[in-house]
């Protein structure tokens, strides 16, 4: 079906007759009759006929006119989609978080932005800081949050978060009993509270491992686990203390399950919390929208 040809056909069906709809085409009757025929060849009959001197449609003009205005609204559609594409206004966007991360700021993060940019779908990756990164660097994902090392010269770091660490202890504790919530104290202060470990290839394990050769310390191991959240809610409701990022420690406040958190005073080497994308990267508008969305929400939250 030739699109320009439908139109016309439609022109000549809202218009009433072929020298109505000629004027409003800008062009001669005998112009819009040839289309007419040139359509009457291509479906194997006639498309209009009069009843009534009033111009009406056959029942192959019908069925011509109801496929016409389906392929002439897909037509409408693509041209929009393709529109929006050209003005970066709609696409696809490769985001990548740690899971522990996603659970408290991806909601905040996309409630900003999807508003914006409804035709943006967020492709997400969940996966660890490391792997994040390694996939930014390959393009496998546009844009990563990730606690990382800024040592990739072919990664762009855009930091969000210079990170500390700190002290979750739950009630029970001899920490807990003895300082105020949101002090900060040394690791050592805490050498004789159990704690909860998380399992070795976590960031806040190598830094507790560090700590403990450093301060000259063992810290009694209760339960070792792989997930921060089960570490934090055994340490809140097991009169334990765990070790961790002051980020996820205080952005669900609600999970402490009315933990205290001590900032540690001690000084040792922390990744920062980064956004991550690659150099080679053509960052669309949305892609910049997006970014100054997270970066927005890190310091309203007071995580700079």
């Amino acid at each position: 079906m030739n699109i320009n040809q439908a139109k016309y056909i439609l022109t000549i069906l809202n218009e009433g007759s072929f020298s109505a709809a000629a004027n409003k085409l800008f062009l001669s009757q005998s112009a819009l009759s040839q289309t007419v025929h040139a359509v009457e060849q291509s479906i194997g009959g006639k498309v209009f006929e009069k009843r009534n001197n009033k111009l009406t449609l056959t029942y192959s003009g019908e069925l011509y006119i109801e496929a016409a205005k389906r392929i002439i609204q897909i037509e409408d559609e693509l041209s929009r989609e393709l529109h929006s594409v050209k003005n970066e206004c709609g696409g696809v966007l490769r985001f990548g978080i740690p899971a522990q991360q996603s659970m408290t700021m991806l909601p905040r993060i996309l409630s900003r932005f999807c508003p914006m940019y409804p035709k943006v779908d967020i492709a997400l990756k969940e996966q660890g800081s490391n792997m994040l990164t390694a996939m930014a660097a390959r393009q496998e994902i546009d844009i990563a949050v990730a606690r990382t090392e800024q040592n990739n010269a072919q990664l762009e770091y855009r930091v969000l978060q210079n990170e500390k660490m700190c002290i979750i202890a739950g009630l029970g504790t001899n920490i807990y009993s003895k300082y105020k919530n949101g002090q900060s104290i040394s690791a050592a202060d805490a050498a004789n509270d159990r704690f909860v470990y998380l399992k070795s290839g976590h960031n806040a394990r190598a830094v507790q491992d560090t700590l403990c050769i450093r301060l000259g310390v063992e810290f009694p191991c209760f339960i070792e686990t792989d997930s921060f959240e089960t570490a934090r809610r055994v340490a809140a409701d097991c009169a334990c203390a765990m070790i961790a990022p002051y980020s996820m420690a205080v952005t669900d406040a609600d999970a402490l399950h009315g933990a205290k958190v001590f900032p540690l005073t001690d000084e040792i080497n922390v990744l920062n919390t980064c956004l991550v994308y690659s150099k080679n990267l053509h960052l669309k508008k949305y892609m910049l929208d997006f970014i100054e969305q997270i970066e927005a929400l890190y310091a309203e939250s007071g995580l700079e």
